[in-house]
């Protein structure tokens, strides 16, 4: 969910409970203390290990974004979506600035102002939105679609537009990073972004940032 600045949730936040955190810095999320996130600057993602000691990206939070939201349908509404496991761990991927809400904060303010549901209705559309592209993502029959959808999603989520259209992506995105969110090697997302490289359809930038010199071909290329 991206918060806008005149939105009663994002008020409540910003006079929260105010956390630094570093890149690298996992935070650990818990009932009884951090249980609702505002990111108030950086980015920060939700991973988990999987049995071969690989790292698999489920989502990647950007800026006057909120986290987690299927907690908060139990605490709010009594509806259980997600029966994983219930303390759930996400890593600074920049140095990054966080506002956090205990439970009871969440629902007291909730009760006590009823828009707040309205948010978070969007939120949820926010987020069933994102689900989708993935989904359609696993769904394409090669990689170098699979890489291209990637990144029209993250130009899209994370873009700042130049002049002559085109799009830097402001996240950071090592090749290791888009092959952990896709499931991928990353021999192999190094050899599609070379190809698309060469096709000056984009460039890479220092510091792991993103260049989309041609949004169209983009999505020529995912076609």
């Amino acid at each position: 969910m991206e918060t806008n600045e005149k939105n009663s949730l994002y008020k409540i936040f910003k006079s929260a409970a105010k956390h630094q955190l570093k890149k690298g810095d996992i935070i650990k999320i818990e009932n009884h203390k951090i249980f609702f996130v505002l990111i108030d600057s950086g980015y920060i993602k939700r991973y988990l290990i999987t049995d071969d000691g690989n790292q698999s990206i489920q989502a990647i939070y950007g800026p006057k974004t909120t986290f987690p939201l299927t907690p908060v349908y139990s605490a709010l509404l009594n509806l259980t979506i997600y029966e994983g496991d219930e303390v759930t761990y996400y890593e600074s991927m920049t140095d990054s600035i966080v506002h956090s809400l205990t439970k009871n904060q969440l629902q007291n303010l909730a009760d006590s102002d009823p828009t707040i549901y309205k948010e978070l209705f969007h939120s949820a559309g926010v987020r069933l939105k994102s689900n989708i592209q993935r989904l359609e993502n696993m769904s394409l029959r090669s990689v170098d679609k699979r890489v291209a959808d990637a990144l029209l999603h993250y130009a899209r989520n994370f873009g700042k537009q130049r002049s002559g259209g085109e799009v830097v992506i402001d996240l950071p995105m090592t090749h290791q990073t888009i092959a952990n969110n896709l499931t991928i090697a990353r021999e192999t997302v190094s050899l599609v972004l070379g190809r698309l490289v060469d096709q000056n359809i984009i460039e890479l930038l220092p510091k792991f940032h993103i260049l989309i010199h041609d949004m169209q071909a983009l999505k020529n290329s995912r076609s």
